[in-house]
């Protein structure tokens, strides 16, 4: 199960949009919501893809962030990325490397979000429960039994 509690790509936009230099980077936090409110399917994903189209997003952002949050979203794209291999090849993926990124996720996740609610005015929720439900939707539908009975 994929557990991912990203701060910004699902949720409700507030009213108002920051100012200054923020404002770019609050109106780019509403584009990616109202994209990935767009792009919600009930299907399974195909994860690579899915992995791809939030890079994307996720740099995008970034790359408006304020300077007090440039480390925080090098810290979450590491983990989202290790959490996203997890379920595509988890023979791969380093859980030693997820195991000591989460307590430092956990904190730049709480620091991202506390600051787009403040300046933003961007009300979000974590995309734990979306992404986990994807998730497990995805490992279900591909999952392949790995020994067959016959009766």
């Amino acid at each position: 199960m994929l557990f991912l509690a990203v701060p910004l790509l699902a949720g409700a936009c507030g009213s108002g949009g920051g100012s200054g230099s923020s404002s770019a980077y609050c109106q780019q936090l509403r584009n990616a919501a109202e994209e990935a409110k767009r792009s919600t399917t009930t299907s399974a994903p195909n994860m690579a893809a899915l992995q791809v189209a939030f890079d994307k997003a996720l740099a995008k952002i970034a790359k408006k962030a304020p300077s007090e949050l440039k480390d925080d979203y090098k810290i979450l794209s590491e983990y989202v990325d290790l959490r996203f291999q997890a379920v595509i090849d988890p023979a791969k993926v380093d859980q030693k490397r997820i195991a000591e990124l989460d307590p430092q996720y956990r904190k730049a996740s709480t620091a991202i979000q506390d600051y787009n609610k403040r300046v933003c005015k961007f009300e979000s929720t974590t995309t734990t429960e979306r992404v986990t439900a994807t998730t497990t939707a995805a490992v279900t539908t591909t999952a392949k039994p790995t020994a067959t009975t016959k009766r």
